[in-house]
């Protein structure tokens, strides 16, 4: 008796609850409950709304790069199941097909291409916005940009500060923030400016950090950002307190190393438990060996790996000068684990996705562990980069990869992980 009520609910009720669930793996599962429910919520999962999806995938080469079929095809591996899945992506690309993604965010890509164009696009919806292109940007300390420069100024990484669609419309409080160049510098837009008047719209360059800029996240509403000596610096309330960008200054928090090592990398990471994380990345091998001979044969994924990583805690001390220091964490929470690499450095709870993978043997998800993509840049070419992917597990210090098929290396669409 109590399924024959669920199962005649009226369908405008299920159509409201279906608009309400926060990703695309609760909205499918819930159409999945019957067919009458199917059938009342088909308008929905035909056009889903930009939703992420609901746990993490490796987002792998179009299939064209890999010699063949359409280029809307993209091969997505499920850490949940430890399956290769193909999907139709809406990809916005440019006449050349050379585009590359720099960002995710709430499901969303931020994809930049050779002609500098931007854009935030949902890969699985039809939903996209243009952002303005990277060679309007007024305030920039560079200089007017020419044609020949562009190349020079891709966007290394971009950080959505929001979801960037709310209520059936671009979020105006969103902020794309976007390492440019050789992550000297830090130019801002936000999406309610951009498509109010995008034939005006520009780039806000921010502040300059002096140690150039490894990575930015927004945290409790304000944003953070590390620098590549792995000091910490923040600008309080960009999100909704400030409406003019280029007013915006850094304060630091906390000092870094005195090098700027390579071979380390630095990403910041909003915890399940609050905390904000500084983590650092190792990496070693052939191009770090400064004894190798240089004609000494080598295999090219061994070029350079990962080899371990450091994670610390911003802890407030109450100095005026340096407010911040930095603590040694050994082992993240129970059920979270952290994702870094060029496209994005996050968090995720763990608990409400392994249960029923893991008992049918075939979960890939492990608890206090690092997942990592390769976003050694340098290397993005026909013969290197890709490879240096894998999960690195806090208990055991031990690296393994996560994905075991070979990756053809492509300069500008890397392996990236999209949740």
């Amino acid at each position: 008796m109590a399924e024959e009520r669920w199962e005649h609910l009226p369908g405008d009720i299920l159509y409201d609850v279906a608009l309400r669930l926060r990703n695309l793996r609760d909205l499918f599962s819930y159409a999945a409950v019957c067919k009458s429910w199917h059938s009342a919520l088909a308008p929905v999962i035909k056009s889903p709304p930009p939703l992420p999806p609901g746990f993490p995938m490796l987002m792998l080469l179009r299939q064209d790069q890999e010699g063949g079929g359409c280029g809307r095809q993209r091969r997505f591996f499920s850490l949940l199941d430890g399956r290769t899945h193909r999907m139709k992506v809406n990809e916005v690309v440019n006449g050349t097909g050379m585009s590359s993604c720099v960002g995710v965010s709430h499901g969303w890509l931020v994809v930049t291409d050779r002609e500098v164009e931007v854009h935030l696009t949902h890969p699985l919806t039809e939903h996209a916005v243009k952002l303005p292109p990277l060679s309007r940007c007024p305030n920039s300390t560079y200089g007017e940009l020419l044609p020949e420069d562009f190349c020079d100024f891709f966007i290394t990484k971009a950080v959505v500060t929001a979801a960037p669609w709310k209520d059936g419309a671009a979020n105006p409080d969103c902020v794309v923030l976007a390492l440019v160049g050789q992550a000297d510098f830090l130019w801002a837009c936000r999406l309610g400016d951009e498509i109010s008047d995008h034939s005006n719209a520009a780039w806000t360059e921010l502040e300059l950090i002096v140690e150039g800029y490894a990575d930015v996240v927004c945290h409790k509403g304000n944003i953070y950002a590390a620098s590549g000596f792995g000091a910490v610096y923040t600008i309080n309330n960009i999100t909704t307190g400030v409406r003019n960008l280029a007013e915006l200054k850094w304060r630091k928090l906390c000092s870094g190393s005195k090098l700027n090592e390579s071979r380390v990398a630095n990403y910041l990471v909003s915890s399940l438990s609050g905390d904000l994380l500084l983590v650092k990345r190792y990496r070693a091998g052939f191009y770090y060996n400064k004894a190798a001979d240089e004609g000494e044969l080598f295999d090219l994924e061994s070029m350079y790996l990962t080899v371990g990583f450091m994670v610390s805690k911003l802890v407030d001390c109450g100095r005026r000068r340096r407010p911040c220091k930095l603590e040694r964490v050994y082992n993240l929470r129970s059920d979270e684990a952290l994702f870094v690499g060029q496209s994005c450095s996050l968090s995720l709870s763990l608990e409400a996705m392994n249960t029923n993978k893991q008992q049918e043997g075939r979960g890939m998800l492990t608890p206090n562990c690092i997942y990592f993509t390769d976003d050694q840049s340098d290397f993005f070419s026909e013969v290197l980069g890709g490879h240096d992917q894998g999960v690195f597990n806090m208990a055991d210090d031990t690296v393994k990869p996560c994905y075991t098929r070979k990756i053809a290396p492509s300069l500008f669409c890397q392996p990236l992980w999209y949740m």
